[in-house]
């Protein structure tokens, strides 16, 4: 401000968000006779901007964003590759042990995590259905459960 502000005997002073810069503020005061400090004091005062304000943070954030993104989209890349890995895996798998369409439309399901109730409501057929087609699919591949079809496929990539 360019006006003197009279604090009272208050022993605080507030400044109304001064933006960043140099200042210098200019304190007056007086005793308990009323007699005023002419003279006064002088006090550089330097306002730095908030932290989000400034190169460096504004750099970091930058940093930090491409790396997000970079990880994002390296991630993307190989879980694509994985995918196609994963399909070409399967077909073998689906060839070598001469399994149905309807098996293997299961088998992916199952490799997705899906559970029998989901496969049922998915393919819209019956639960036992489901699990007739999931005991041939185990019988095809010589296999008890579905960490064995798992670890079937991930023997065959």
């Amino acid at each position: 401000d360019k006006d003197w502000i009279y604090t009272g005997p208050n022993r605080t002073i507030s400044f109304q968000s001064p933006l960043k810069g140099e200042y210098t503020l200019l304190i007056k005061a007086a005793n308990p006779d009323g007699v005023w400090n002419e003279k006064g004091l002088s006090i550089p005062i330097q306002m730095l901007p908030p932290f989000w304000k400034t190169w460096w943070f504004i750099t970091l954030v930058f940093i930090v964003a491409s790396f997000i993104i970079l990880s994002w989209l390296r991630t993307r890349a190989k879980l694509r590759a994985a995918r196609t890995v994963k399909k070409e895996n399967l077909e073998k798998v689906f060839k070598k042990y001469n399994i149905t369409q309807r098996e293997q439309e299961i088998i992916i399901m199952i490799l997705d995590g899906a559970n029998n109730k989901e496969i049922e409501t998915k393919l819209y057929i019956s639960s036992s259905t489901v699990r007739n087609h999931i005991y041939n699919i185990y019988q095809k591949l010589g296999i008890q459960n579905r960490i064995g079809l798992i670890n079937l496929i991930k023997k065959q990539s």
